[in-house]
């Protein structure tokens, strides 16, 4: 019976194509020349890892979020929820790209900020 459930939840959560790696990269952005890269891997077990890594021009280390936890569809809206923290992050779903939900865009920090994900 658990099995049937399971497997309910997952056929009404999950979006076919909509797995594997999204990517943004801003090199040399602005004035300062930083490089920011975001990735979001989207696997088939409904888990996801999101990777951000900021290098500032004239620093040698470089910063770098790193966020795991399980994610979900309904609608055109992907929902990702962390396992380390109380953190909450809708995208909308676009032909392979995902764009941060309206209701995202003040309440995340810099991290976030990719604009759109293109799916590689």
């Amino acid at each position: 019976m658990f099995k049937y459930l399971s497997l309910l939840v997952w056929l009404t959560c999950y979006r076919p194509g909509i797995d594997g790696v999204y990517h943004r990269e801003m090199l040399n952005s602005g004035m300062d020349g930083d490089d920011d890269r975001w990735e979001l891997i989207l696997k088939p077990d409904s888990s996801f890892t999101y990777s951000f890594r900021h290098k500032p021009a004239m620093i040698l280390e470089e910063d770098t979020f790193k966020m795991r936890g399980w994610w979900s569809v309904k609608n055109d809206t992907l929902t990702l929820k962390s396992f380390s923290r109380p953190f909450v992050v809708d995208l909308l779903v676009r032909k392979d790209s995902l764009r941060l939900a309206a209701n995202n865009v003040s309440n995340l920090g810099s991290a976030f900020y990719f604009g759109a994900l293109a799916k590689r």
